[in-house]
């Protein structure tokens, strides 16, 4: 169909539907109904959509910004921050050397005494078979006389 038979069929539709109904106000116009018509109402639907996203940003950057809810945010990076950097691997073997070196003051003899005492402490833990190993050196620093 070309445009003078489409506008042509459209006047028949309009005019059969307008002549069944005489006695109503609004009689039917069918070129309302036409794609030129209904293109016209796409901008506005378009605008509409637009208004209602840039809306729905806006509350929720509005509400997500009061500081509680910053806070419980800064909390919540925080943590996981933590949580991520700790190993939840079950067959992990710690190592690990201490040394114990201190000085007592004392008036007492044997406070000098314990202040001579050194310690090396070598440790190995296995967490998969909570087993450990643990070898205590002493180093004791005598005088002979």
């Amino acid at each position: 169909m070309n445009k003078k038979e489409l506008d042509k069929f459209e006047k028949n539709i309009e005019k059969s539907v307008n002549s069944e109904m005489p006695n109503k106000k609004n009689n039917y116009d069918i070129s309302k109904n036409t794609t030129k018509d209904q293109m016209s109402k796409i901008p506005w639907l378009i605008s509409f959509f637009l208004i209602v996203v840039i809306s729905i940003v806006a509350c929720s950057k509005f509400l997500n910004s009061n500081p509680q809810t910053i806070f419980t945010v800064a909390i919540d990076k925080l943590f996981s921050s933590m949580a991520d950097n700790i190993d939840d691997n079950a067959y992990t073997i710690s190592k690990g050397k201490i040394n114990i070196k201190y000085d007592i003051k004392g008036s007492k003899e044997i406070y000098q005494e314990i202040s001579k005492n050194d310690f090396d402490i070598d440790y190995v833990y296995d967490s998969s078979n909570n087993k450990s190993f643990y070898k205590i050196i002493l180093n004791m620093k005598i005088q002979i006389l």
